[in-house]
């Protein structure tokens, strides 16, 4: 009895163990990895906490969002009109972007959320083409171009300085997902994604759940975007593309959506096959699929997925277990 007793109490020293590596490694990556490697690290970060915050959706509300780029980029234009457009300083411009976003999560969770979860899915893919071709139209927003200014202030220009930034950045928000996933509410939504008609008979909307969470998750993923943006010194129609949320569905594939830190794993291996594999062959999304397919029949669950074999085994050494 005390050995069960202790299971959660362990399980969570093993979630502080695998932080705690991985703050490590990325600290360590910052202060001897070469500087033109750090726009790579530097990418690695902002998808990394774009997938986690959609996994909050995917992974732990079983809602598949094709549209998880959209609001990833738009967070990104939002900031650069507050800079370029408005000529707002940074701080404001990002206060602004953050408000427009929560209104543009609410406004399409409201719309993509009205049926079933197919039709939630097929809405997400809908509204990021439909706002593809809109942006690429309207020279506010610099059409096919993009908005192109240097909006990082002159003590962040060296890259080095702007890693540890993100990387500030990203831990403090990874922790704030990772607590809010170990509240009740998200309790809830896990219930709704196993069985909603049960939680509907006990009266529980389902509907204003998964608003909730959308809300949410994109309140997170616009910190990911507007960092995005301030790394490309610039808000580019490429970043709306389907293609964005699709990358970020299969970070949380083959890293492993059953766990919180998973989608990180994917977001470094998918980065990486898009980089350096698409320097070597043309032909990298192919690669790309090859990956997934694999890891879909093969691993189920993730490469770091709760039910797979190199995360039992992590977990069965730092738990102690024989």
């Amino acid at each position: 009895m005390d050995r069960e007793r202790n299971v959660p109490k362990r399980t969570q020293y093993a979630n502080t163990f695998y932080a705690g590596v991985i703050l490590l490694a990325a600290v360590l990556i910052g202060i001897f990895e070469k500087d033109t490697s750090m726009f790579l690290w530097l990418r690695i970060l902002c998808m990394s906490l774009m997938a986690v915050s959609l996994n909050l959706q995917f992974g732990f509300g079983g809602m598949t969002n094709l549209g998880g780029g959209l609001i990833f980029s738009l967070a990104g234009y939002a900031l650069l009109v507050g800079c370029l457009r408005f000529g707002w300083p940074l701080p404001v411009s990002i206060f602004f972007a953050m408000a427009v976003m929560l209104g543009i999560s609410t406004v399409l969770g409201y719309i993509c959320l009205r049926n079933n979860m197919l039709t939630f899915t097929f809405c997400t893919m809908g509204m990021t083409v439909v706002s593809f071709t809109i942006i690429s139209k309207i020279s506010f927003l610099g059409q096919d171009t993009g908005l192109i200014m240097t909006v990082a202030p002159r003590w962040m220009s060296n890259m080095r300085v702007q890693y540890f930034v993100f990387l500030a950045v990203v831990a403090a928000t990874l922790s704030a997902i990772y607590r809010f996933t170990k509240s009740p509410f998200m309790q809830i939504v896990i219930g709704a994604r196993e069985n909603d008609e049960r939680l509907t008979y006990l009266g529980v909307n389902i509907r204003n759940v998964r608003l909730v969470v959308f809300v949410i998750s994109g309140m997170f993923s616009s910190v990911a975007g507007i960092l995005f943006a301030i790394m490309n010194s610039g808000a580019h129609l490429s970043s709306v593309d389907t293609i964005v949320s699709i990358q970020a569905i299969l970070m949380c594939i083959i890293g492993g959506a059953s766990t919180f830190l998973g989608p990180v794993f994917g977001a470094v291996i998918v980065t990486f096959i898009i980089n350096y594999v698409s320097g070597v062959t043309p032909y990298f999304k192919a690669v790309l699929g090859i990956v997934t397919i694999l890891s879909v029949y093969l691993i189920p669950n993730g490469i770091f997925g709760r039910e797979g074999r190199i995360m039992r085994k992590l977990d069965s050494i730092i738990r102690g277990d024989r």
